[in-house]
């Protein structure tokens, strides 16, 4: 937000600000109400190109050229000091409030923000199928912020570079070049959101590139000339305008292909409100943005903005539930507060601090302090929690290999006493952190690729060994694939994995999956068939898959007794392996379930699933033999979360790498024999 006088601030600026930030915050509290108000952080970025490329232009045509440090001191003393402060009370939240299995990813995530870089982590992380599904960290609404400021970092630049070019020209106006550099900007990065939003849509969200663009419409309208109107007409437009920006809050969705071409109608409708202006006539939109309130909220969107998140997601946690609307009522309310005392306490004091607080120096030694007191707060202790996560997994590693033991399967395997007792080796965060993607960290063996926003893993095992097996599946075979790796070892055998997550490997995806990743599965699956089927060395190919995704498919079963055939039929031996039964309910992962119920034994289970499913029925068809992990986790009733000491699941579906090890004696009773 460039620093004006009042009698310079454009009234109907502050008012597009309210609408912007009141979009967001709804759609943070009443996602139901205004599922399409996260286009409010679009409007926010219209309006910073368009102060932030006028008032270079301007500084351009004052002095010939910009004063980059000057400018980026500028910008650092007006948004970074309310920034640190809210990150730092978040920090604070997160050590007192949140559970301790948020800590890391709330610490790793407020790292982010502090170096503005959570945009790219979350884009990382959207891809991630173990990942996605993250609970919304303290700090994820920085992502706009991240974005915001490495335009700040990237646009003065960029500026400098067209009027370098027509200074060198010498027959390009300045302006000229401008305009052409944000032309090409506009172009490119449109063209770059529309085909990534189509392919990759999580992460189009959140990347710079996808959003350039917005940036561009901005500084377009700053460079194009001002507009006279007559009333009629301005008022006519701007009412138009403004339904573009309103109408998709309304209409947009969770899974609206966004930011792709449909972000063009809330950026034309605010570009349009900027190009148009203020305006006397009471009949025009802009008239209402001069009401106090809303020129209060306009004021203050940033520190709003800045609260409102944390305060959310604080609230969540205490009361151990979404808030409903009277606790989001007191939420908007504290929000305004804080947002009023951080403009009068921290912004507004820091942006006109008159002697050293005005020079340079200084203020990038600030910066750097305040970004160096972040990174200690929070990166230390996920470094000291992950090398007591990495400790205690050293521990369960070495009993892990005890196969006469009682940790883990074992337990069960070997008929311990007392299979389901909370033991000193139960860790809820080593649980959570105990996935296929830490197992293979250090494997050179094993490689992954994203998709169409989805990972596909390959494995590939060569000990020059007579037998080759070959795994199939979604996340659930890499998941359980320690097991596998660990019995292959010991036959001596051949491993290979291709596995993509939320596919089921015969052409039919998971339920939630767009039509990107729908299609990208099946042409992946039949790689994959043709990968098998015309390989002289595989002998035996065993298949598994998240059974309950696919269920609202009719293709599914038909699907993979077809292909399942057509494996066999090629002279491999075919292996079904049922699906893991999970924990109760998706909305209570395993390791948060075992730290709440404490020291209880054999807490969070669930009932055993009916026998007969599409994975079943499929594999007593076209397989050569049927298993099912259930006969291990689950008795004749009740499944088990907690088992020889050892957490069964990471989240409630994927089962932890050590126990996945844990299950190699019980693989090879059924697979040996068959191999031979």
């Amino acid at each position: 937000m460039s620093v004006v006088s009042r009698k310079q601030l454009r009234l109907d600026i502050q008012g597009l600000r309210a609408i912007a930030v009141a979009l967001v915050v709804v759609f943070h509290l009443a996602p139901k109400s205004l599922p399409g108000g996260y286009i409010g952080v679009d409007v926010f970025f219209v309006i910073s190109g368009f102060l932030i490329t006028g008032h270079l232009l301007r500084e351009v045509t004052r002095s010939g050229g910009i004063n980059l440090p000057e400018f980026w001191a500028r910008r650092a003393r007006r948004l970074l000091p309310a920034a640190f402060v809210v990150l730092i009370v978040s920090t604070a939240a997160v050590y007192f409030i949140l559970p301790p299995l948020a800590r890391e990813q709330n610490f790793i995530e407020i790292a982010f923000s502090a170096i503005y870089l959570l945009n790219w982590r979350l884009a990382a992380d959207s891809v991630d199928y173990l990942a996605e599904d993250n609970a919304a960290s303290i700090a994820q609404h920085y992502w706009s912020l991240s974005v915001e400021e490495q335009f700040y970092i990237v646009w003065p630049i960029l500026i400098i570079a067209a009027v370098w070019a027509a200074a060198r020209s010498r027959r390009i106006a300045p302006r000229h070049a401008v305009a052409a550099a944000l032309v090409v900007v506009f172009v490119a990065s449109l063209a770059f959101s529309v085909h990534e939003t189509s392919v990759s849509q999580p992460s189009a969200y959140f990347i710079t590139t996808t959003r350039a663009w917005e940036f561009a419409a901005g500084g377009l309208v700053a460079v194009l000339p001002s507009v006279v109107l007559r009333r009629s007409a301005h008022a006519m437009m701007s009412w138009v305008a403004l339904a573009c920006i309103i109408t998709p809050a309304f209409l947009f969705h969770a899974t609206s292909q966004f930011p792709g071409w449909i972000a063009l109608i809330p950026v034309l409708g605010t570009a349009s409100l900027l190009w148009l202006g203020d305006a006397g006539s009471a009949w025009s939109p802009q008239y209402l943005a001069r009401a106090r309130p809303v020129q209060m909220v306009g004021d203050t969107s940033y520190a709003i903005y800045l609260w409102h998140w944390p305060l959310i997601i604080v609230a969540t946690a205490l009361l151990g539930r979404a808030p409903d609307w009277i606790w989001g009522f007191l939420i908007a309310i504290v929000t305004i507060l804080l947002a009023i005392a951080t403009k009068h306490l921290v912004e507004d004091p820091v942006r006109k601090a008159p002697g050293v607080l005005r020079r340079r120096r200084p203020t990038f030694v600030l910066m750097c302090a305040g970004m160096a007191t972040v990174l200690a707060l929070t990166v230390t202790p996920v470094v000291i929690g992950n090398l007591q996560i990495q400790q205690r997994q050293e521990v369960a590693a070495s009993a892990g290999t005890d196969e006469a033991g009682c940790f883990g399967a074992y337990a069960i395997l070997n008929d311990c006493d007392d299979p389901y007792a909370h033991t000193a080796t139960v860790d809820p965060t080593a649980a959570q952190h105990d996935s296929f993607g830490a197992y293979v960290q250090n494997d050179d063996s094993c490689t992954s690729e994203a998709f169409a926003g989805r990972s596909e893993h390959r494995c590939t095992v060569v000990r020059d060994a007579d037998t080759t097996i070959m795994l199939i599946g979604d996340s659930h075979m890499y998941s359980i694939y320690p097991a596998f790796d660990a019995l292959a070892e010991q036959q001596h055998w051949n491993l290979e994995m291709r596995a993509r997550s939320g596919c089921s490997a015969v052409g039919v995806a998971s339920v939630r999956s767009p039509l990107d990743k729908r299609e990208r599965c099946v042409v992946w699956s039949d790689e994959i068939l043709e990968e098998i089927t015309t390989s002289d060395t595989i002998d035996m190919v065993i298949y598994t898959a998240y059974e309950p995704t696919y269920d609202h498919s009719d293709e599914i079963q038909p699907e993979a007794e077809q292909r399942l055939e057509a494996i066999r039929q090629s002279g491999k031996d075919v292996v079904v392996l049922r699906d893991v039964p999970g924990t109760a309910s998706k909305e209570i992962e395993a390791p948060t379930c075992i730290e709440a119920a404490g020291d209880v034994d054999d807490p969070c289970t669930s009932p055993r699933p009916p026998e007969g499913s599409w994975l079943q029925a499929s594999g007593e068809s076209s397989a050569d033999l049927v298993i099912n992990p259930a006969d291990v986790v689950c008795d004749s009733e009740n499944c088990h979360t907690l088992i020889g000491g050892t957490i069964v699941y990471q989240d409630y579906n994927h089962i932890t790498a050590t126990f996945a090890r844990t299950l190699t004696p019980w693989l090879t009773q059924y697979l040996v024999p068959l191999a031979r």
